[in-house]
């Protein structure tokens, strides 16, 4: 008897971990799900604009949406520096590692210098930073705005020619060159088709578009692809959010009562 309530008692204490296992990845998606919910009502409700509208408009808008062509900003025309490619941005991520060894050590340089964003009726600028917020669900997986960006990638070798063109466009100078580097580029090319929520400024340049405190950012489909797609992910991740709270609440209950003969036991 006392070997099965030994058992009885194991199995309670498993299920005790397993439901605040469950509760805790919950609690995760409670807060996905808040996002995911923030950014569907953000996309539903932020006023849209053309940019010649917004350009001339006498009073801003604490947040707006306007959507256009990637233009380089008059003084800043970019170039990117592993494709050699024009661009509005880009981001390099190089892993590096001794000889012989995979690639270890990370580093991450993006552009934060503005850009423009036109349509017919007008131009407006974009600060580099709202490239690194996201409006589309597979942007914040990947953390990088994928279905936007080029990419160009360089698999893990010495790459002396690479590292070369990173130092002159000042990037980062690495001076271990017999080390192993893998390099990827994420650049967003000048004419791409874009859709910016963000927080209009006026300044010396014009109206800028700048990440303010919720949500904003650049993405590449259009504004009803990006409302259906966040409605749906809330939606997704709410139901299983309650999912995961009745079942982890189940496994709590079932867990404690297991071990309620041993206490009485004592």
């Amino acid at each position: 008897m006392r070997q099965l309530m030994n058992v009885v008692s194991g199995a309670g204490a498993l299920g005790v971990r397993l439901g605040l296992l469950v509760l805790a990845i919950a609690a995760i998606m409670f807060l996905v799900a808040a996002h995911r919910q923030a950014l569907s009502k953000a996309l539903a409700s932020t006023m849209v604009s053309g940019c010649g509208e917004l350009a001339s408009a006498r009073s801003l808008p604490k947040r707006v949406i306007v959507a256009g062509r990637a233009r380089p900003h008059p003084a800043n025309a970019l170039i990117a520096p592993i494709s050699g490619k024009a661009c509005v941005w880009y981001r390099v991520v190089v892993w590096h590692g001794g000889p012989g060894h995979s690639p270890r050590s990370r580093y991450v340089y993006s552009t934060s210098d503005p850009f423009s964003v036109e349509d017919d009726t007008g131009t407006v600028h974009v600060s580099g930073r709202l490239v690194s917020r996201f409006l589309h669900d597979d942007d914040i997986y990947n953390g990088v705005a994928a279905d936007l960006v080029e990419i160009t990638a360089l698999a893990a070798g010495r790459h002396a020619d690479a590292l070369e063109r990173l130092e002159r466009a000042g990037v980062f100078s690495f001076n271990h060159r017999r080390d192993v580097y893998q390099i990827t580029e994420y650049r967003l090319e000048q004419n791409r088709a874009i859709t910016v929520l963000a927080r209009p400024q006026r300044g010396r340049l014009g109206v800028m578009l700048t990440a303010g405190v919720g949500v904003c950012g650049v993405a590449g489909p259009p504004l009803d692809e990006l409302l259906t797609d966040a409605r749906y992910q809330a939606k997704g991740t709410r139901s299983m959010t309650r999912g995961l709270t009745y079942g982890g609440g189940a496994l709590l209950a079932v867990g404690l009562l297991l071990q309620v003969p041993t206490w009485i036991a004592g």
